[in-house]
């Protein structure tokens, strides 16, 4: 949410992803519907989204993750 809500200014992230080995990491996601439900409508494989739990249980040993 961005706004004034209650006289005070309020910045909240709407969505946070990233890239990591051709897959959408979705990081953070505060869409009512779901951010997932637009891309895979976008015409990006629902199997190339994932979030950030999923990737650290696939990835455990990535170092890589570390450094994203």
């Amino acid at each position: 949410m961005t706004g004034w809500p209650q006289d005070r200014w309020v910045n909240t992230i709407l969505f946070y992803h990233r890239l990591f080995k051709d897959k959408i990491v979705i990081e953070d996601d505060n869409f009512a519907e779901g951010l997932s439900p637009i891309l895979i409508q976008s015409g990006i494989a629902a199997e190339d989204i994932i979030n950030r739990l999923s990737l650290e249980q696939n990835y455990p040993s990535d170092r890589s993750l570390l450094y994203i």
